[in-house]
């Protein structure tokens, strides 16, 4: 998604004086690969990330897993896969970084690999809700429902008012304990909040 500010736009200007000075500045090379990754230019981002890797190429992790990031957004998946296992062998305690190889896993359809990534990312932020959420969407997407309504419930453990765990649990259980599945819905419908969980559920309710 474009999104433009006049901080960036400052910061673009700045940056491209420098690499008129100097076309060798990883410094300004790395700083104008991020501000198009900010404004969703995500071949741009590619291209000084690609200069700035020939001119750096032992750069630290976080250069690797922002330049995964943007292949990630393109659907190249095969080139965020090797960026970000550089950058998590380099620092393998960034939540973030698993985060993103389970995606590049799961774009390379190797599932197996994803989720234990996942994983990994949850068990170094075990608080992070929205970890579990992708975990719980994923295994549902599997078809592994036993396994997604458990993390769902695992979920309502820690939060009885989440929404996305109660609307998992009713993707689990629909078809085979509809008045279970329907009770779950009808505890997003009672919470009154205005959101999507809550329309989609009063509507398939009939409220």
């Amino acid at each position: 998604m474009y999104q433009r500010t006049q901080l960036i736009d400052q910061s673009i200007e700045l940056y491209n004086r420098a690499l008129e000075l100097d076309s060798h500045n990883t410094e300004a090379l790395s700083g104008q690969a991020d501000n198009y990754i900010r404004m969703g230019f995500y071949s741009k981002a590619r291209q000084y990330y690609n200069q700035f890797f020939t001119l750096n190429p032992q750069a630290s992790a976080r250069y690797r897993a922002s330049y995964a990031y943007a292949c990630l957004k393109q659907r190249d998946f095969e080139k965020a896969f090797i960026n970000i296992t550089m950058a998590k062998t380099e620092d393998p305690s960034q939540e973030a970084y698993w985060l993103l190889s389970a995606h590049a896993y799961k774009g390379l359809r190797r599932m197996a690999d994803a989720l234990a990534d996942l994983e990994i990312a949850i068990w170094l932020a075990p608080d992070n809700a929205e970890l579990k959420a992708i975990r719980t969407i994923w295994l549902y997407q599997q078809k592994e429902s036993a396994a997604s309504l458990q993390a769902a419930r695992e979920m309502l453990k820690e939060d009885p008012q989440n929404e996305l765990a109660l609307f998992m649990v009713y993707m689990n259980l629909k078809d085979s304990k509809p008045k279970e599945a329907r009770r779950a819905l009808q505890q997003i419908v009672d919470l009154n909040n205005d959101s999507f969980a809550h329309r989609v559920a009063k509507k398939i309710l009939g409220k």
